[in-house]
């Protein structure tokens, strides 16, 4: 296939990836690079310190025999799945001997391949040492530029994205993220629903002892912030639909977690991307673990997200 086309950077682990995800990788890849007109370069990242081993036992073996044994299992895992879309497996090193110095290496191969997007699995897994030790994955998705779309365990069978989910909390980043979806939107053909879950304190309101004047004050507040909400969201839609892109949006009112009505309005629609703005920051991610992260790690359907 002529390099003219559209660029796919595969972030594969051939050491860890079960056969299942494996599979089911290969099956949305081939469907995403049909839809976009894309090739797809599956990328294994070798960090200095997987080099490291007891001097005091024996010599490590030298950098270049790692290479190869990468290369070796990468191509071997590859070998079963036969795809006109699929290009060589490549391996990448970097001397940064951190997380991150791997992660900007391999984010950097994906600029200089002028990459559309970036295709990585992860992991359902939760609780602290989860968050402690970090992960390849995650820290991609915090970081890249370039649009990253994962997949974890939990993902159904891939099908053709037909229909994509945009949460937004309807301030200008997200609205800049979700322009950013537009053009992706509308190559795939996809529907775009856009998302705006309002969080009614009404309830927490009423089992606290306010005076009646302080409740309708603040009852009143509560309307016409929802009101407002509702037609930003309109505004939003018509703004999407204005650039050729089929879109809907949803207004939810609800006592639960954000979290939890995106993954059911996700499941109810039968979304098979939902796009999420860019994980949000640190203080927030070691409270609540981000909304975007735990949408990614818990969702059933691929998730992009978007910086």
């Amino acid at each position: 296939m002529s390099r003219s086309k559209a660029m796919i950077i595969w972030a594969i682990d051939p050491f860890k990836t079960e056969k299942n995800l494996l599979t089911k990788s290969v099956i949305y890849l081939e469907k995403l690079a049909r839809d976009l007109g894309a090739v797809v370069k599956p990328t294994y990242i070798l960090s200095p310190y997987m080099f490291f081993l007891p001097m005091d036992y024996f010599i490590p073996p030298d950098e270049l025999d790692f290479v190869q044994k990468a290369q070796a299992k990468l191509d071997e895992a590859l070998k079963q799945f036969k795809s006109a879309y699929f290009l060589p497996g490549i391996v990448l090193t970097d001397n940064s001997n951190s997380l991150r110095g791997s992660v900007d290496t391999f984010i950097a191969n994906a600029k200089d391949e002028k990459a559309t997007c970036i295709f990585a699995t992860t992991h359902a897994r939760r609780g602290l040492p989860r968050f402690w030790l970090g992960s390849f994955v995650e820290t991609l998705l915090m970081h890249s530029p370039v649009p990253v779309i994962s997949l974890n365990p939990n993902t159904k069978s891939a099908t053709s994205i037909t229909s994509i989910l945009f949460p937004t909390d309807l301030s200008i980043r997200s609205v800049k993220s979700l322009l950013k979806v537009l053009p992706m939107a509308k190559k795939l053909g996809s529907k775009l629903y856009v998302l705006h879950v309002f969080g009614n304190t009404q309830a927490n309101w009423a089992s606290v002892e306010l005076s009646g004047i302080t409740y309708d004050y603040y009852d009143g507040m509560l309307d016409k912030m929802k009101s407002d909400s509702k037609t930003r969201l309109d505004k939003l839609v018509k703004r999407c639909q204005k650039s050729g892109v089929t879109c809907e949006g949803i207004f939810v009112i609800t006592t639960k977690s954000i979290t939890d009505e995106i993954l059911r309005v996700a499941k109810t629609k039968k979304i098979k991307l939902v796009a999420m703005a860019s994980i949000s920051g640190p203080v927030e991610n070691m409270l609540t673990g981000g909304i975007t992260r735990q949408v990614v790690r818990y969702g059933d359907c691929a998730t992009w997200v978007v910086h």
